[in-house]
């Protein structure tokens, strides 16, 4: 199938990587100027220069996808991949496959009336450590700020880095936090339990 021959191909990746690597992160979503996908490049640049044993993996389309891959090609980097666009159904592979997931963006004016990205549920069904660069409104502030999380100045190649060397530090503990996500998800952000939440509101407006 289309899903078992991606799959193949992304662990293939994956495979190459870890001879060199000890640890994988991982990207799943656009590469358009607003996510600021060119941080991620300057960190593995960063990494690199700092003898870490850590690359980056990205999936998706984007209108700056070659320019990402140009950009690497100049810096000469063999720590970050952009791979292009996967079909959905082969996300979850991807980010099983991976040790830890990255969320970056710009720090835009609009985005102080709140934030959420659907890649974040994604994450966390993956029970991976996750680090976020990017910014938030309140209503992801609890989900944020939790254990398996680590924060980083949105699009901040230098605080990335620092992120990343802490999960490297506390790698354990951060895995063991991240495997209570995936129940989180279950419990608080499926369909069938937010269209019962949604019932259950909608019942008591009509009372």
């Amino acid at each position: 199938s289309d899903v078992r021959d991606c799959n193949k191909s992304i662990s293939e990746v994956i495979r190459k990587l870890r001879e060199n690597f000890d640890l994988i992160i991982g990207n799943a979503g656009g590469h358009y100027l607003t996510d600021n996908m060119r941080s991620l490049v300057e960190a593995a640049r960063i990494c690199k220069m700092q003898n870490l044993r850590v690359a980056f993996v990205s999936i998706g389309k984007g209108t700056e996808l070659e320019n990402l891959k140009n950009l690497s090609n100049i810096y000469e980097l063999d720590n970050i991949m952009f791979l292009g666009a996967y079909p959905k159904s082969a996300v979850p592979g991807f980010l099983k496959a991976v040790d830890a997931l990255v969320v970056n963006a710009m720090d835009l004016n609009v985005q102080r009336f709140g934030t959420s990205y659907n890649r974040i549920f994604e994450y966390l069904a993956a029970e991976k450590p996750i680090i976020y660069s990017a910014p938030w409104g309140e209503g992801m502030k609890n989900l944020v700020e939790s254990e398996a999380f680590i924060l980083a100045k949105p699009s901040d190649p230098v605080s990335i880095v620092e992120a990343i060397v802490s999960l490297m530090k506390n790698r354990d503990h951060l895995d063991k936090s991240a495997k209570a996500h995936r129940l989180f998800v279950e419990r608080n952000h499926t369909f069938s339990v937010l269209s019962e939440k949604l019932l259950s509101n909608l019942k008591e407006l009509a009372d």
